[in-house]
């Protein structure tokens, strides 16, 4: 891929990288699961849920995106849903196996239904009454062959605080209406921060009916497979700035020191990770470099990690014990 010729391409770049890691593998085998237990469960038969609540910046969006544009496409391909040749991201924006729909903030049951309309193709997502948004969304995963919802963002879920003030679609409880999907035979994978769940169970109707959770994996940089992965992430992550045109050469985020920095910087998240390179690669275009260096690092640190992944800049230190050495 031809170089980036100015700065502001390197952000759609970024955007569209996809690194395999063995906390997205887990993902997917849960995913994979809910799905074939959809397809050789007799038809209307109830269906179990899956979750995943980790902190921000896990990889929790970025491994459905993922799974959708690998599995998901390879699987619309080989059942013959779309023509051998049609574009991915056409069968990406396409293809009903798999809905994710991901909430904004304060989203109602009507406004969840909504989404979900949309993504299903409804041409009038919010009209009708809750009962009959249930009702079309039914029908058309039944036509479209709907294998799994995955409700993103589910912190954003909101219940009245009181039945009094609720309208008459709100007077039904978030809890009735997911689990009323999962009676009606579609499987349901929630997806949240870790303060989405006590929202999300408390009322045990749903929790009872969680089958396949994914336990996030805080990583730990003294176990060594631990930082192995850590280790596999960064020295992926420079070879796809480079195969992305968004650096000419490899940078170095694999030596000991740089390496215990990063997962400093960014409290082992990969997430972490990849918004402090992106950041630093937009610094080294703007002076001229061929590839990320500790100097854009540590300046990358200063303004997206510091105060939000780390309390102080590790590279901090580091720069003061290269520039004595040199």
């Amino acid at each position: 891929m031809e170089l980036v010729c100015e700065v502001g391409e390197i952000a759609p770049r970024m955007l569209d990288l996809r690194i395999m890691t063995p906390l997205a593998q887990e993902i997917f085998k849960k995913l994979d699961i809910l799905r074939s237990c959809k397809r050789n469960a007799k038809p209307g038969s109830e269906q179990p849920a899956g979750c995943l609540f980790a902190d921000s910046q896990y990889g929790k969006s970025e491994a459905i995106k993922m799974y959708i544009e690998t599995r998901v496409v390879d699987d619309c391909f080989a059942r013959g849903l779309f023509p051998i040749g049609t574009p991915r991201e056409d069968v990406v924006k396409q293809q009903k196996l798999v809905l994710h729909v991901s909430l904004p903030e304060n989203t109602s049951i009507p406004a969840m239904l909504m989404w979900l309309l949309t993504e299903l193709g409804d041409p009038t997502p919010a009209s009708g009454t809750v009962p009959q948004q249930v009702y079309r969304a039914h029908k058309l995963m039944k036509r479209l062959g709907a294998e799994l919802i995955v409700f993103d963002e589910v912190n954003h879920l909101k219940t009245p605080k009181s039945m009094a003030s609720a309208t008459e679609e709100e007077a039904h409880t978030v809890h009735n209406h997911l689990k009323g999907l999962l009676i009606k035979g579609y499987p349901i994978m929630f997806i949240g921060i870790p303060d989405a769940e006590e929202k999300l169970f408390r009322e045990k109707q749903i929790k009872r009916r969680m089958m396949y959770r994914v336990k996030p994996r805080v990583l730990v940089y003294e176990c060594d497979v631990d930082k192995e992965i850590f280790l596999d992430f960064c020295s992926d992550l420079s070879i796809s700035l480079v195969e992305k045109g968004i650096m000419e050469q490899y940078s170095d985020f694999q030596s000991d020191d740089i390496l215990a920095c990063l997962f400093d910087a960014s409290a082992g998240l990969l997430g972490g990770v990849f918004r402090i390179v992106w950041n630093a690669a937009e610094l080294a275009f703007d002076d001229g470099s061929r590839h990320i260096h500790l100097r854009h690092l540590s300046e990358a640190v200063d303004n997206v990690a510091v105060g939000v992944f780390c309390n102080a800049n590790p590279f901090a230190s580091l720069e003061t014990d290269e520039k004595e050495a040199a």
